[in-house]
């Protein structure tokens, strides 16, 4: 019985395979250490301090409590890496290694260029090589990535409650205490922020979680899920995420066709198109008005960048460009698009670098097709997307990303990988585009 058995599920091997022999599960411990460094000071400062839009010059009210808890979290996150590092020493993986080089070596640029501009190192910069290095050393099972589906899950949760119940902390108000009645509102009910700072950062959040509820087992709880998250990004109304759902979805829906190559194929056309539009969208924009203002931040990027092409701006080019450019408002956080942030503080150098790992991931997630899993690659599509008006990936000052964007990327290159075998059942891949197995 056991041999018909591994013919029919030949993609099932090794997913839930994990160490037996840990009485602490360590992955487990990461994840949850990282969700809650981005949720808990945030929610803590929701309840704790005025909440209203800031322009970026704004001097942010931050509470006490929240200063400490965040600066407690951040500590907590890079020693448990520390600690994984140091159990494991004596013993480290060695494969890989190349894939762990060019992961770290965009942040060791970006660092070392701000260091030599004169910009001070600051402990939440350890995050992202420490949640790495921990994650390369670990090699967990990619089953795990579903405890950051739940927890994204919860995030909705606790955001739609917050938008009910404590409106003037989870909904987008205005310096004067009103609802700020933007255009691009959806539900009549105001724009849903949650415990975050923005209707855009919550909808990042949430929609590059979501994917991640497809390695759950119980098809019940993903369509509760999709159905709870649906609706909170909505709410948020982030046209990019509302996009990057939507494609995520197609993408999805794409992905399970008859024939390893043909899957292969669309997990790689797919979001190597959504990779490529967000770089086109930026570039062939001419008119400052464009996607919201946002034409006047690529422009104006792109510009400098042309002055700088070889090593660009630095991490502090927003921040001046929002004092002196006019027509932007004071509301140049970023650039607005991951290829546009990437070029105009790292230059063609951090663009190279950051390429290089977006091959990899996109190979991997490719080789995960294969192998029956989809998560994956949808999960890129949909980074793609939401990277298209936003800032969607970042090496420090994006902590809120981290769990949603820096983990799954490390899991999804270095979980254990199962072999690839024979081709999974007509049925199995009609069921469900998201999942492994059943």
């Amino acid at each position: 019985m056991s041999a018909p058995q591994a013919v029919e599920r030949p993609w099932h091997v090794d997913l839930d395979r994990a160490p037996r022999n840990r009485q602490v599960d360590q992955t487990t411990v990461l994840m949850v250490l990282t969700w809650l460094a981005v949720v808990l000071p945030r929610f803590v400062q929701s309840l704790t301090a005025p909440k209203h839009v800031v322009l970026i010059n704004d001097a942010i009210p931050y509470s006490a409590t929240t200063s400490l808890l965040s600066h407690l979290m951040t500590v907590l996150v890079i020693g448990w890496c520390v600690v994984v590092f140091a159990r494991h020493a004596a013993d480290l993986p060695t494969d890989r290694r190349r894939v762990l080089v060019i992961l770290l070596a965009p942040w060791i640029y970006l660092i070392t260029r701000d260091i030599y501009a004169g910009v001070h190192l600051h402990l939440q910069d350890l995050e992202y090589p420490a949640i790495v290095i921990a994650v390369w050393v670990l090699r967990p099972p990619l089953r795990k990535l579903v405890l950051l589906g739940y927890l994204a899950a919860a995030l909705a949760v606790i955001s739609v409650l917050m938008g009910v119940f404590l409106k003037s902390k989870g909904l987008y108000h205005g310096r004067n205490g009103d609802l700020v009645p933007l255009p691009k509102k959806i539900l009549p009910w105001g724009i849903l922020v949650g415990p975050l700072t923005s209707e855009n950062n919550l909808g990042q959040v949430l929609v590059l979680g979501l994917p991640l509820i497809g390695l759950a087992r119980s098809r019940l709880v993903r369509v509760v899920v999709v159905l709870v998250t649906a609706y909170a990004i909505v709410w948020t109304a982030s046209r990019s995420s509302i996009a990057a759902l939507a494609v995520g979805g197609l993408i999805a829906l794409a992905l399970p066709v008859r024939g390893r190559k043909r899957r292969r194929v669309v997990a790689a056309v797919l979001p190597m198109a959504a990779g490529l539009v967000m770089i086109a969208i930026p570039v062939s924009t001419s008119v400052g008005t464009s996607f919201s203002n946002r034409g006047y931040i690529w422009i104006a990027s792109l510009r400098a960048w042309s002055q700088h092409r070889v090593f660009g701006m630095g991490d502090q080019f927003y921040s001046s460009l929002a004092k002196f450019e006019e027509g932007l408002g004071g509301q140049a956080f970023h650039g607005h698009n991951t290829f546009v942030q990437m070029v105009a503080i790292g230059g063609a150098v951090g663009l190279v670098l950051v390429a290089a790992m977006a091959v990899v991931s996109l190979g991997s997630a490719v080789r995960w097709v294969g192998r029956g899993v989809n998560v994956p690659a949808v999960l890129l599509g949909t980074f793609f997307v939401s990277a298209t008006l936003e800032w969607s990936f970042a090496f420090f000052d994006r902590d809120f990303l981290l769990a949603v964007t820096v983990l799954p990327m490390a899991m999804i290159l270095f979980a254990e990988r199962p072999r690839d075998e024979e081709e999974p059942p007509a049925s199995a891949l009609g069921a469900d585009a998201l999942r492994a197995d059943d």
